[in-house]
């Protein structure tokens, strides 16, 4: 990360209000909903590709 980038991410999370425990729940959220859309979508991508 450039210091530019660095400078950036610091004023924009200073002004958050969010606590660690709601990113963590955003973040953990996040990891299930792309778990259940591979499930639902394993098979026809996986059976697409075999077509190629």
């Amino acid at each position: 990360m450039n210091i530019i980038n660095w400078m950036q991410y610091k004023e924009i999370v200073s002004k958050s209000k969010a606590t660690q425990d709601d990113i963590d729940a955003i973040l953990s959220e996040a990891a299930e909903d792309r778990r259940t859309w591979w499930k639902e979508n394993q098979s026809r991508l996986m059976s697409n590709e075999n077509s190629r």
